[in-house]
């Protein structure tokens, strides 16, 4: 429990991991000095993400009553930057069907606009931070963007700077699955995405995003669908 003294949230910060088989769990603590200088800045305000850069800065995504702010401050509680990043509406919670990968809530705001500025009317499929990535010149963000039947994939930094942006080498499976095999898929999920196709003894096995949550749909050359459950991938 927080004390008294000290009302900024403090987060637990999920992370998705680089492959597709599972998740794994991460916290980013904030020193005391931060979580002051935060409660200084921000009264009441409710920490969204918490994230540390190659240069050892806290980046705090923050809600502030219905609007969000990304300070960087030093491991003293030095503040470096205070910048807007628009209202809560303009979040993923205020999206419309169909709606992004549920864990995009752990982007800091100005991640969640440059890679949907990057892709208009994409949904993001798929969300996986890397820690160590600005320390090797690598992103520190990367998203999987499906548009229509081809897949996006974009590195940002922690601050939004696009460092990549390509096709997803799983774009062609994607485009090049059997038409009855699609509309079984749409059947059973109308509002769905695809956006990954494996095959295994004869059986199609999707991915598919539905109203933000990731299923596992198997289907037969025939079109029966023989496995359809949610998945523990996002």
């Amino acid at each position: 429990m927080l004390h008294k003294t000290n009302r900024v949230t403090k987060v637990l910060l999920t992370v998705v991991t680089v492959s597709l088989s599972g998740a794994a769990l991460a916290s980013v603590q904030l020193p005391s000095a931060v979580s002051s200088s935060l409660e200084s800045l921000h009264p009441n305000s409710t920490v969204l993400t918490a994230n540390i850069d190659e240069d050892g800065l806290y980046l705090v995504d923050l809600k502030v009553n219905q609007d969000r702010y990304l300070v960087e401050l030093t491991k003293s509680g030095r503040v470096v930057s205070n910048k807007g990043q628009g209202t809560i509406q303009d979040t993923p919670e205020a999206s419309t069907t169909p709606q992004h990968i549920e864990s995009v809530r752990k982007l800091p705001a100005a991640v969640l606009a440059a890679a949907e500025n990057a892709h208009p009317h994409g949904v993001i499929v798929h969300v996986y931070q890397d820690h160590y990535g600005p320390r090797y010149g690598r992103s520190a963000f990367y998203v999987t963007v499906a548009k229509g039947n081809q897949l996006f994939d974009v590195g940002l930094s922690a601050t939004g700077e696009i460092l990549k942006n390509t096709i997803d080498n799983r774009t062609e499976r994607v485009e090049n699955l059997p038409a009855e095999i699609r509309k079984v898929a749409e059947t059973t999920y109308p509002t769905g995405i695809i956006y990954g196709v494996g095959r295994r003894n004869g059986v199609f096995q999707l991915e598919v995003l539905v109203d933000g949550k990731p299923y596992d749909l198997d289907i037969t050359k025939t079109g029966q669908v023989v496995s359809n459950k949610r998945s523990s991938r996002e």
